[in-house]
């Protein structure tokens, strides 16, 4: 990825380094969307909504690439399976 470089300069690097900063982000935003989600449910939500493909297959834990929107997504359809299973259950008590 593009990164910043030392005397203002640019240039691309790779590795855990860079990808900490992403991952971090996506951790932020699905917590602060979605604050009840345990820490297992947000790291199968990161790792099931990466983008697949060759070029990650032995690069990666997932095997793919961060995706953000498909994180999001995927935590909303979960909330929304939550709240139906609550709701129904609450209904048979």
């Amino acid at each position: 990825m593009k990164s910043a470089l030392p005397f203002n300069r640019a240039g691309f690097l790779t590795g855990t380094s860079q990808a900490t900063a992403f991952v971090s982000g996506v951790v932020a935003m699905l917590k602060s969307r979605f604050p009840k989600l345990s820490y297992i449910e947000v790291k199968e939500i990161i790792r099931s909504s990466a983008k697949k493909g060759m070029a990650f297959a032995n690069n990666s834990i997932s095997g793919g690439r961060l995706d953000a929107r498909a994180a999001v997504m995927q935590g909303e359809r979960r909330q929304m399976k939550k709240s139906i299973f609550n709701s129904l259950a609450s209904k048979t008590n």
